[in-house]
């Protein structure tokens, strides 16, 4: 059973959510502030190039094999609320640069990303440590897997992990970012011959790989500190950035599920994916009123605040205990899922949310099917962003209009 220390009444719950919400909403005045650090010629921009999904042709960071020393250490705006600081760290060959660095750790950062490559090296611990102190989350990435047999690939993971000292639950995540300098090419072992290096549709390079994994990790990181759509806003393939908040929103409340009060973060959660949703389409954030009333429309709840919404909709699945079990949670994110998918798909067609019965019948539809596909998983796995995603993305949300 999943007995939330929150009491269950509708003044107490209203409250608790409506105050989550205005944390949230404080927050996307703000920015996101993400410290990627790694060795000289590691990949940070290639990396940073291809987790934004930069074309081939118009990248966002500078990349070069000639690239080497940092010309500055400050922080590179990516879009209006994203700042990316991209230096060496404590490696750096100009001591400055190192006191600037620190300085700007010293007052922390919401993400922090190692890039390392090849085989360890025990001048990246440092960073590593400078970065759990100031970072909200680390996260370790082995960049340029596309250079080493897979056989190699694991002695390099196990040693990094022994001169990082890194836990069991850390993961190394692997990524081949390459692609992004202009002079690279495919070149034959044999005969020398040159290739160029292929792209997609969008123009980014299909060299690259890994990116996708971590990608979801961050995005369910970002959602826990509320700057999720500042991430989505920037990435160029829209339907999938909107997969992975819908996704991330889902993974969240049920990764909650065991903590106290999990019941209002599981329904701020639904009003913060809906207003990150907005973001990613309109380019600004819809009021507490217009997010209250797209969550009324699927519910029956006369309320108009998110809080009393909320309400609505949790009791609507409490079991005759009042108490909220695993069938109970299952209910509540199935609704959850479903409503963000109906709302993605009228927001990325920019139309006015309103209940009618194609509405109503294609909804009912949706979370009968999510509902049938989670009720069969193991619990642990529902709990995964990459579960929810590869779940999304394989439902089609269809409504006359």
């Amino acid at each position: 059973m999943l007995e939330n220390q929150f009491p269950l009444n509708q003044e107490a719950l209203a409250q608790k959510v409506d105050n989550l919400f205005s944390e949230y909403d404080a927050k996307t005045h703000g920015y996101l502030q993400i410290a990627v650090i790694g060795g000289v010629s590691s990949g940070k921009s290639s990396f940073l190039n291809a987790f934004f999904d930069c074309s081939r042709k118009e990248s966002k960071f500078a990349v070069s094999v000639l690239a080497g020393a940092t010309k500055e250490v400050s922080f590179q705006p990516v879009g209006s609320h994203i700042r990316i600081l991209d230096t060496p760290g404590l490696q750096d060959v100009n001591s400055a640069h190192i006191e600037k660095t620190k300085k700007i750790l010293n007052d922390g950062v919401d993400i922090g990303i190692l890039i390392i490559a090849d085989v360890a090296n025990e001048q990246q611990t440092e960073n590593y440590k400078i970065l759990k102190k100031a970072a909200k989350k680390v996260f370790v990435v082995l960049n340029k897997i596309d250079r080493e047999t897979k056989a190699n690939l694991q002695k390099i993971q196990v040693q990094w992990r022994e001169v990082l000292n890194l836990d069991l639950n850390t993961e190394i995540y692997e990524v081949s970012s390459r692609g992004y300098d202009s002079e690279d090419r495919f070149i034959d072992p044999i005969t020398g011959d040159e290739k160029e290096i292929p792209v997609d549709e969008y123009g980014v390079p299909t060299t690259i790989r890994g990116i996708s994994i971590l990608k979801d990790a961050i995005f369910e990181s970002c959602f826990k500190i509320g700057k999720v759509a500042f991430i989505a806003k920037e990435l160029k393939r829209k339907q999938p950035a909107a997969i992975g908040i819908v996704a991330a929103a889902c993974a969240a409340s049920v990764g909650s599920s065991l903590v106290p009060g999990s019941i209002g973060f599981i329904m701020v959660s639904q009003a913060t994916a809906i207003s990150s949703l907005g973001y990613l389409y309109r380019g600004e954030f819809p009021s507490k009123t217009e997010v209250a009333k797209i969550m009324k429309v699927f519910t029956t709840t006369s309320a108009q605040s998110i809080g009393s919404v909320a309400y609505g909709i949790v009791v609507s699945f409490l079991p005759p205990t009042g108490i909220l079990d695993i069938p109970g949670l299952i209910l509540i994110v199935s609704y959850m899922a479903a409503t963000l998918l109906m709302v993605n798909f009228f927001f990325s067609k920019g139309l006015e949310i309103q209940k009618s019965a194609s509405l109503e019948q294609e909804f009912k539809r949706i979370n009968k099917s999510i509902q049938s596909s989670i009720t069969k998983i193991d619990f642990r796995d529902v709990a995964k962003v990459n579960f929810w995603k590869q779940l999304l993305s394989s439902i089609e949300v269809n409504v006359e209009y």
